[in-house]
């Protein structure tokens, strides 16, 4: 079974295709805030390139976050076209479950999030955590990696010993996000309706703007 992995959460969009769980060929976005433009014309020749078709692709696997919210949404909904139109079910994961660390000690993965906090991964579940809180969460952990490693140490410097801990620059792995939507796909974790969660956690700008607004009343 082929499927199609799309990653826009990140400023390193990537497309992928996997057989069985097994990565077959990844390319990557143009890097920056530019996968609106770019992310169609990599998938078909991502597809090209393979001599593939839309109709060849059993499965979409996409990313939903967290990570940029016009990022999260422009891959989502490319997933959704692509479903509704080909009739192929989306199974969505988490950008954070593509990280994995060089060393075999404990580790974290974090994303800047920038005035918001810091995203982090505890306990499988991806969290928006206050910049005082995450020293709190490292109790055990050997590791840190993260497409923000200088930022992010530089925002904890205050709070907590950053050169304790082990940092390394990674980005999502195609291969390790394209095996864990193989697996949700065997169990039956997918949809066909498009109903996929974002996984922003933040409020939005919009949503900001409301709720200022009702608490001015």
């Amino acid at each position: 079974m082929k499927s199609l992995l799309i990653d826009t959460c990140t400023d390193h969009g990537i497309v992928a295709i996997a057989v069985d769980g097994r990565l077959l060929q990844v390319n990557a976005l143009p890097a920056g805030n530019r996968c609106s433009q770019f992310l169609m014309p990599t998938i078909d020749r991502l597809l090209s390139q393979l001599k593939l078709n839309v109709n060849s692709i059993s499965y979409l696997v996409v990313a939903v976050g967290p990570g940029s919210y016009t990022g999260i949404r422009v891959g989502v909904a490319a997933a959704k076209a692509m479903s509704f139109a080909a009739e192929i079910p989306i199974v969505s994961v988490s950008t954070f479950e593509g990280y994995r660390s060089l060393k075999e000690d404990p580790f974290m993965p974090m994303i800047d999030a920038r005035s918001g906090g810091i995203y982090c991964w505890v306990h499988n579940e991806a969290k928006l955590v206050p910049i005082e809180n995450v020293p709190a969460l490292l109790d055990g952990i050997k590791t840190i990696v993260s497409p923000d490693c200088e930022k992010i140490k530089e925002r904890l410097a205050p709070l907590c010993p950053v050169d304790a801990y082990e940092w390394e620059d990674v980005w999502p792995s195609a291969a390790a996000l394209s095996q864990v939507g193989f697996e949700r796909y065997l169990r039956h974790q997918y949809t066909f309706k498009g109903e996929v969660n974002i996984l922003y956690l933040r409020e939005t700008q919009a949503e900001s703007e409301l709720k200022l607004k009702k608490e001015q009343k």
